[in-house]
């Protein structure tokens, strides 16, 4: 059994972003037969968030079950994972997506429609606990994000039919499968839930406490049997400035003469890479040699 959770919360643009993650997603994934979607809306009943659910509930119902949960109240990002995982743990796999996440199309990944079956199908087969799923855009998503920490030589198992096998991944709220009891069997869930001494949530925006509790559970994650679907395939809306507008995109894009099978050709899967940083890139060299790359790259910096 498999289904898909998603968090969500009321901000600037958040409905138009939570349609765009369910349509990129469903127009781009083939989905297991009777797929539950689990939407837990960090927010109030009145939101725009909740009228945009209900307009896709009616657009794509007939493709995947919505579920849609809201308690009127903002808790932060832990709490409303752990409500979340709740439903989430009633299937033996699940896909963990925020609601700012776009999928690319094949053009752009290299990967059919059938992604998501494959990388399920992998998980049982051999035992996998989690599938990382980000695409990052350039070097300076690296720096941010850590690609390069990760996917070095050390690291890296093996890499077969567009895996790449991890020694060890850290726990992220990137959009990821997994396998939902390895993630509490290995205490990753629940996530840590921070409140003030009158009992009010305090991981929000406004609060230091901000995205500290997938910071707690981070090196928990290298118990976990990792794998990145190789190149990545979402995005994130905050960093991506072109929505779904693919065609757009395209006019940008910036890789060599590299042969990925999809229109970015970089090695490393980069949507936008910067001329200088390409400028240092090895060709007898695979996209394991990313951090050894970002060396040349600083010392050559001036």
């Amino acid at each position: 059994m498999f289904s898909i959770g998603t968090l969500t919360h009321d901000d600037l643009r958040r409905d138009e972003y939570l349609e765009m993650t369910i349509t990129t997603f469903l127009e781009n994934t083939n989905l297991p037969k009777k797929t539950n979607w689990f939407i837990f809306h960090n927010g109030s009943l009145d939101s725009p968030v909740i009228k945009k659910i209900k307009q896709l509930t009616e657009e794509w119902g007939s493709v995947v079950n919505f579920m849609l949960f809201c308690e009127n109240k903002n808790y932060g990002v832990g709490v409303g994972i752990n409500k979340l995982n709740e439903w989430l743990k009633l299937s033996e796999y699940s896909l963990f997506l925020e609601g700012d996440w776009l999928t690319m199309p094949k053009e752009f990944t290299n990967q059919d429609k059938n992604w998501l079956i494959r990388s399920l199908d992998l998980m049982k087969k051999e035992n996998i606990d989690q599938i990382q799923l980000r695409k990052y855009l350039n070097d300076v998503d690296d720096r941010q994000f850590g690609l390069g920490y990760w996917t070095n030589e050390r690291n890296v198992e093996k890499v077969e039919n567009g895996y790449v096998y991890l020694k060890e991944r850290e726990y992220t709220n990137n959009p990821h499968i997994r396998n939902n009891k390895a993630y509490f069997d290995k205490s990753i869930f629940p996530l840590q839930e921070f409140y003030d001494e009158n009992g009010n949530p305090t991981e929000l925006k406004t609060s230091s406490h901000w995205g500290q509790a997938e910071v707690k559970a981070e090196g928990l994650g290298k118990q976990l049997k990792s794998v990145w679907l190789k190149g990545g395939i979402m995005v994130h809306c905050d960093h991506w400035r072109f929505d779904n507008n693919w065609e757009e995109a395209k006019k940008e894009l910036t890789g060599c003469d590299y042969n990925d099978g999809s229109l970015i050709h970089c090695k490393y899967g980069f949507t936008f890479s910067r001329p200088e940083f390409c400028a240092h890139c090895r060709k007898d060299k695979d996209f394991r040699d990313l951090e050894e790359h970002n060396w040349i790259f600083e010392r050559n910096l001036g």
